[in-house]
């Protein structure tokens, strides 16, 4: 079976419109693009052009499917999709899971440090009195439980 192809002037008489609403329909997406030196696919033409009025004749009564508006629609859900997936690829967003495991992790490292003050600094200034250092533990405690209530934003 040989191939055949449509120059544009065809292309559009083929699907009874003027030549530049068939460039707007490829330009959206309904109809296939141009084969470099060889013209539109005769057969897909065809076919895209039976789709789109299978489909104007299937819309309920009254109501005609704007195929173009509804396909850039798509396209443009698609874009924004792919842009939100290169940015995650390029690590400017983070899933809500890392993100919970860091923070688990930066928590109990927190917590740690702060309950290690009074033993640090009494090994590091011996000088220090008892009461001295018991009020810098009351402090690091009243931290730590102020820390522990905070939630994060429904």
């Amino acid at each position: 079976m040989t191939e055949a192809y449509f120059t544009l002037k065809a292309a559009a008489h083929a699907t009874g419109q003027s030549q530049q609403k068939f460039r707007e329909k490829v330009r959206a997406g309904l109809y296939p693009d141009r084969i470099k030196g060889k013209g539109y696919d005769a057969v897909a033409v065809t076919r895209a052009r039976v789709e789109e009025l299978m489909a104007r004749n299937s819309a309920p009564s009254g109501v005609l499917l704007d195929l173009t508006t509804e396909r850039a629609r798509k396209e443009r859900a698609q874009a924004d999709k792919t842009e939100f997936d290169l940015a995650i690829a390029k690590k400017e967003y983070i899933h809500i899971s890392h993100l919970e495991h860091v923070l688990e992790r930066f928590s109990s490292a927190a917590a740690a440090k702060l309950e290690s003050v009074g033993v640090r600094l009494r090994q590091r200034h011996p000088e220090l009195r008892a009461r001295h250092i018991d009020a810098v533990r009351r402090e690091m405690a009243e931290l730590g439980n102020y820390l522990a209530r905070i939630r994060p934003l429904p």
